[in-house]
């Protein structure tokens, strides 16, 4: 095997490794939702919804548009699903929503400064004024039989609520006057970056701010953007390298 083949290889092996620890650690959010009918998206890491037939099977959308999108700084973000509504499910037609929220994965005690207000909530195309007055929370991320992957045990996360069959305070719009199957939802986030800048100072053996919980693994002025766990990466890619160069020597000194 010659050195490119080799160091392609690395190359390739630690590209890898990158995006999966980006992907592992970004901050998401996403639009969730149950209807009357027990149609669902129930958390971010279900990435198709599901209806329920007279069989008690659980069955993917004809029609399921998804755009998530991946919280980096503080700014303004849209997120949206799009799918056909089913009239044959196992309890009825879908008519009406049972919970429709803005979920995220963001660890509300990780975050404790930050917010979420909504500039836009659309159904079918209307605009949905009500919406507007969404009050921010934080819970735990629900996980199903159907998610895709293991839901992280990182606390309760935050999510700004519409509509909540069990809870008024996630109730701000109507749910059968704005049903729909098409829903598109703006919103800005602050307080994101500051959360990765706080408590820096904070380090054994050097004098920290009040409160200061003294983790010197936050990182600093990096606006807010998720750890990745870059250094690792670098280190996984200078062993690679290494490797590569030493088999190359060996084959030399045969």
């Amino acid at each position: 095997m010659n050195f490119k083949k080799i160091l392609g290889a690395a190359v390739a092996s630690v590209m890898a490794v990158s995006t999966m620890a980006v992907a592992a650690n970004a901050a998401t959010a996403g639009l969730i939702f149950k209807t009357n009918a027990w149609t669902f998206r129930n958390s971010l890491d279900q990435s198709k919804a599901i209806w329920w037939d007279e069989f008690d099977e659980g069955n993917e959308f004809d029609t399921w548009n998804l755009n998530d999108v991946e919280i980096t700084a503080d700014g303004q973000y849209t997120v949206s699903f799009e799918k056909n509504i089913m009239e044959d499910c196992k309890d009825g037609p879908e008519s009406s929503w049972v919970v429709l929220k803005l979920q995220t994965n963001i660890p509300a005690a990780d975050y404790p400064d930050l917010q979420i207000t909504i500039d836009s909530l659309k159904v079918d195309g209307k605009e949905v004024e009500a919406a507007k007055t969404a009050i921010l929370g934080a819970e735990a991320k629900e996980a199903g039989d159907f998610d895709d992957a293991t839901v992280m045990a990182n606390g309760d996360c935050y999510c700004v609520g519409f509509y909540n069959q069990w809870n008024d305070k996630q109730t701000v719009i109507d749910g059968l006057a704005d049903f729909g199957g098409k829903v598109e939802c703006t919103f800005t986030v602050s307080g994101f970056a500051a959360a990765s800048t706080e408590d820096t100072e904070g380090t054994e053996g050097t004098e920290g701010t009040e409160g200061d919980n003294g983790n010197t693994e936050a990182p600093s002025d990096d606006k807010g953007t998720p750890d990745t766990g870059v250094e690792g990466v670098a280190v996984v890619a200078g062993i690679a390298v290494l490797a590569a160069g030493a088999i190359v020597v060996a084959k030399k000194r045969k």
